[in-house]
């Protein structure tokens, strides 16, 4: 299923009912893993977002999204999946993430990925290449391309800018902006003010995009291939995220986890495992997605 959205209501879903009562963060997330495809989750008083200390209280999902604590990538003169899949070890269970980010040193301005994004964006580009939906459809491959990536919830494509791609070497990965006309980029980028420097919201469809400029760019043998820059989720990050597809927070009445929480729960379980994404993955990534 491609949008969050779409998964089935409390009221619509099957199978047996497993109740936490004011759990431990560890045995959430432990609990997530092992729930088998005839069980669902409520998590009964349990706060899943954190406290925002300068607030005095706890984070809103779109607040946390915008202005939580996140992973900062440092930048260095190497190709990014060398890189960023180092850096991604860092995600400490203690102090949960709404993310990551890079901030290039040149012009000071950020790119900020989440966890989410990269399931979802791998999922739309699996899917689209599987013909599930409509084709991911690219420019040529020069330093400045477009990419219409469909969207997850109605009948449209998205249109997504690259500039600049970053170069063969991918030694200036740092360099890599895009943009796109989708809400999500505009509700969590243009409207973020936790820095004085932009900081460029990378939604799912860019990473979508991404994917296929990678791989049409690589069919072109007289072309200069696009290094990566996106690691996908592995096995057990995939089969987690559908966990959380089954997970439900009790407050006054039952509800799906909004984006934030849900962030939260996959930065949390990353703190443990450290194995939730690759840029080498180990098994067809496209055919197994869901």
């Amino acid at each position: 299923m491609l949008s969050w959205e779409s998964y089935p209501t409390i009221s619509e879903i099957e199978g047996e009912e497993i109740v936490l009562e004011k759990p431990e963060r560890r045995e959430v997330i432990k609990t997530v893993e092992g729930l088998r495809e005839d069980e669902y989750l409520v998590l009964q008083d349990y706060e899943v977002l954190p406290y925002n200390q300068r607030k005095q209280k706890r984070y809103g999902s779109a607040e946390f999204m915008k202005w939580g604590p996140e992973l900062k990538i440092r930048v260095v003169d190497k190709p990014a999946r060398i890189h960023i899949e180092k850096e991604l070890k860092r995600y400490d269970f203690g102090r949960p993430k709404r993310g990551y980010k890079w901030t290039n040193p040149k012009n000071r301005t950020s790119v900020f990925v989440s966890q989410t994004n990269l399931i979802d964006g791998a999922k739309i580009f699996a899917y689209s290449i599987r013909g599930d939906i409509e084709r991911i459809e690219t420019g040529k491959p020069f330093k400045t391309t477009w990419a219409k990536v469909p969207s997850r919830r109605a009948e449209e494509k998205h249109n997504v800018i690259f500039n600049p791609i970053p170069e063969q070497d991918g030694r200036d990965w740092y360099n890599f902006q895009a943009f796109c006309d989708c809400g999500e980029n505009l509700y969590y980028g243009r409207t973020s003010k936790k820095f004085v420097n932009p900081e460029n919201y990378v939604c799912p469809h860019k990473i979508a995009g991404y994917h296929r400029l990678m791989k049409k760019f690589d069919e072109i043998k007289e072309g200069n291939p696009v290094p990566a820059l996106f690691p996908v989720p592995t096995e057990e990050k995939i089969k987690f995220d559908e966990n959380l597809a089954k997970t439900f927070v009790k407050e006054n009445y039952r509800r799906r986890l909004k984006k934030g929480e849900r962030e939260l729960l996959h930065s949390l379980r990353e703190g443990l495992r450290k194995n939730g994404f690759s840029f080498r993955p180990e098994y067809n990534w496209i055919e197994e997605l869901k």
